[in-house]
């Protein structure tokens, strides 16, 4: 591998480990949040938001249905928010929730205001496909560095 090569392949080499790190972060992070201890919480009102999304071809919007529901810990008042497309899948899981307004909410008990409601967390498979996906961009990247380096003369 010649010196520009290398100079393009550090970069490469350092945003695939930092990506690789992420993904770890927020798998864990998102595999700890699911032992968080759970209260029960109430729905409240309903909201509607665009997002509007500007790029060269032209401007996309989409909208997002916003549940609010309110819970205790240890006798404090809190409010949380979540947030659903409005496709069909969205459509239905804010009609199920409306459904049944009482809702089982998992708190961090180091920050009772960081909460989310219970069958709202569906990213860890993302989040694993993404790890995996990660690790293996790194690990390719690791075998092409030893290949090249290998075939340099002293």
């Amino acid at each position: 591998m010649d010196e520009d090569a290398t100079s393009k392949f550090i970069p490469a080499f350092a945003i695939f480990a930092l990506l690789s790190l992420l993904a770890l972060y927020f798998t864990v992070s998102h595999a700890r949040s699911r032992s968080w201890p759970t209260v029960p919480g109430h729905l409240g009102k309903s909201d509607y938001e665009t997002i509007t999304t500007i790029r060269a071809t032209g401007t996309s919007e989409k909208g997002n249905v916003l549940l609010h529901y309110t819970y205790a810990v240890d006798g404090k008042d809190y409010e949380g928010k979540v947030g659903f497309e409005t496709d069909d899948e969205g459509r239905a899981r804010v009609e199920q929730m409306r459904a049944q307004p009482d809702l089982t909410i998992h708190f961090n008990p180091k920050d009772p205001g960081d909460s989310w409601v219970d069958g709202d967390r569906s990213a860890m498979p993302l989040l694993l496909l993404f790890d995996a996906l990660a690790g293996g961009m790194l690990a390719f990247a690791i075998w092409k560095w030893k290949q090249a380096t290998a075939k340099r003369p002293f």
